[in-house]
């Protein structure tokens, strides 16, 4: 066995404020970069991996995005596409009926995540995954795979689906969330 690491370098090129340059070395109003673009590890989040420049670079780029441009109109639209966690939409309206439990779990690659548990006389009778921010590859496949799995074992320990066990534990994390209020 060997260990083997592939770092890609790409993305765009950027100034000393992290705006993002045109072909002409220009920058393009606007438009910042923080970290790299050429990453093989996509909705995997390796810990550490260019850690150090996103974080540099994030700083500079907050820091010039927020940053008052008489250029920018002022009617600027505030619809949310529905997955995005840092603006804070309108509460869904989740309906519960009897034996039917909330559980969440901010564990998930996507951020919150949130299961309607229906569980009766010590049994798991249903797992429903109401809300969720997960990536559309192998975090969906375990929003598939993991419910139905909980039923079938009436347990949360069951096998994490290859590829998404972060997404994965989010669910038995918030399913167990669920049944600890159901006691």
């Amino acid at each position: 066995m060997s260990n083997d690491v592939l770092n890609t370098q790409g993305g765009p090129e950027r100034d000393q404020y992290a705006r993002v340059l045109n072909s002409n070395g220009e920058p393009i109003p606007h438009l910042y970069s923080a970290g790299e673009l050429g990453g093989i590890c996509a909705n995997q989040y390796q810990g550490g991996n260019n850690l150090a420049e996103c974080l540099i670079w994030g700083k500079i780029a907050g820091d010039r995005v927020s940053l008052n441009h008489d250029d920018i109109a002022e009617d600027v639209s505030n619809t949310l596409n529905g997955i995005n966690d840092l603006i804070k939409g309108e509460e869904k309206n989740i309906t519960l009926t009897e034996d039917q439990y909330l559980g969440e779990s901010n564990s998930g690659i996507g951020g919150k995540l949130v299961v309607r548990v229906t569980y009766k006389d010590n049994k798991i009778k249903k797992v429903d995954i109401v809300e969720n921010h997960e990536s559309e590859d192998f975090g969906k496949r375990a929003l598939k795979i993991i419910p139905h799995e909980i039923e079938k074992e009436n347990s949360t320990n069951v096998d994490a689906v290859s590829g998404a066990s972060a997404t994965s534990c989010a669910i038995k994390e918030a399913v167990k969330d669920a049944i600890n209020k159901a006691k």
